[in-house]
């Protein structure tokens, strides 16, 4: 499966993932995509309930928004709009 994101640069490591500054092929815009593994159930539940809470946070002014959820070979990527601060 080829993704609309060109990788750029990683921004942040932590223990349960990563995340990595790209390029959204379709609209030029940068994304910032956070990496989570698929492993254990305490990590799914977690990026499940990020999933829910960023969907349920559409559209307000002050938070950055949830583009999409991307299925990887080694887990999920959840993409955001990327804003530098």
């Amino acid at each position: 499966m080829r993704h609309r994101h060109a990788d750029s640069a990683s921004i942040l490591a932590g223990t349960s993932g990563f995340v990595q500054l790209a390029w959204d092929e379709e609209d030029s815009t940068q994304v910032a995509i956070k990496f989570v593994a698929r492993g254990s159930a305490y990590l799914s539940r977690a990026a499940e309930r990020e999933i829910l809470n960023h969907r349920l946070l559409t559209g307000h002014a002050h938070i950055v928004q949830f583009k999409e959820v991307q299925s990887r070979t080694f887990g999920m990527g959840l993409v955001h709009n990327f804003y530098k601060g």
